[in-house]
């Protein structure tokens, strides 16, 4: 599953960073799916063929995630993290004040949470294009299309 994660730091800033896995995805899979085991026919078919409503899945995870071929750190300039930072917040729906709109009840757990999120998610608009679609915005090397995570992940080994 495609994901951008990175060290968000707050303000007041905590002892340590806070390490933040986020992902876009369809909306009624996360709500109906906490699972594989929850996954039904119709929200697998409805999710890949049906343009549907997004959701943006932030997970708090406990330690920086360790390199590994699933797991790659891009170096990028101040200039592409302020163009990375702009994607990721393009793709949250918010208040006029900026403020994220939670789905009330949404996370699996107490480490994570559901926002709104903008766009439709489809077979050609999917986690993983989302991924693409952040390593585009700052100017790396992205493919055109990126159904799959190996595809993203080519990018960022090459």
């Amino acid at each position: 599953m495609g994901a951008i994660s990175c060290t968000c730091r707050t303000s007041p800033a905590p002892t340590a960073p806070l390490p933040t896995w986020l992902r876009l995805g369809d909306r009624q899979f996360y709500m109906e799916t906490p699972e594989w085991k929850d996954l039904t026919l119709t929200t697998a078919i409805t999710s890949l063929f049906w343009p549907t409503r997004t959701a943006m899945h932030v997970e708090y995870i406990a330690k920086p995630l360790r390199q590994n071929r699933y797991q790659q750190p891009v170096i990028i300039s101040q200039e592409q993290y302020q163009a990375l930072v702009q994607y990721i917040m393009d793709s949250f729906q918010q208040r006029a004040n900026g403020e994220f709109l939670l789905i009330e009840g949404g996370g699996y757990h107490s480490r994570d949470n559901f926002y709104e999120a903008n766009g439709k998610f489809h077979l050609f608009k999917t986690c993983n294009s989302w991924v693409n679609g952040g390593l585009k915005a700052m100017g790396h090397r992205a493919a055109l299309w990126a159904p799959f995570s190996f595809v993203v992940m080519r990018q960022v080994r090459e």
